[in-house]
């Protein structure tokens, strides 16, 4: 608890762990809650397609002023060829911005409306990681 407060006035921000096993930590210039359990965060859009196939591991969500943006990692037994393949295909109604390969490593960059996209594929040991990072404008500054 010491350090805690050491470090909450240090930095000028407040930080908050929960039951659920995430932290928050506020600040004037937004807030950023990082999970420890393998969920999505609880205002994670619906309407982001996610690879069925995959067991979560990890997120994150960061909140400014003019934007949220949430960090998911998941794993699949699949193989990087067939998990970037049906990554890839969740996303075909939305615009692709770029798409790179760089020997087994998969990125993809998508928009749609308001939110972004990156999808990164890469092998794993038993399969593949599957690491997705979306960002929600919430203001047009």
């Amino acid at each position: 608890k010491a350090g805690k407060s050491i470090v909450e006035n240090a930095t000028n921000t407040k930080i908050t762990t929960n039951k659920d096993g995430t932290t928050t930590i506020e600040s004037k210039d937004g807030s950023s809650s990082i999970s420890t359990t393998a969920k999505l965060p609880d205002d994670f859009p619906k309407d982001i397609p996610l690879y069925s196939g995959q067991k979560l591991t990890g997120s994150s969500r960061v909140k400014s002023d003019t934007e949220i943006s949430w960090q998911v990692t998941a794993e699949t037994t699949d193989k990087v060829a067939k998990a970037s393949a049906a990554a890839k295909a969740l996303y075909s109604a939305w615009d692709a911005t770029s798409e790179t390969q760089q020997n087994d490593n998969y990125y993809y960059y998508y928009s749609k409306g308001n939110y972004t996209v990156n999808l990164y594929v890469a092998p794993a040991d038993n399969g593949s990681t599957i690491s997705y990072t979306v960002t929600q404008k919430t203001s047009n500054e």
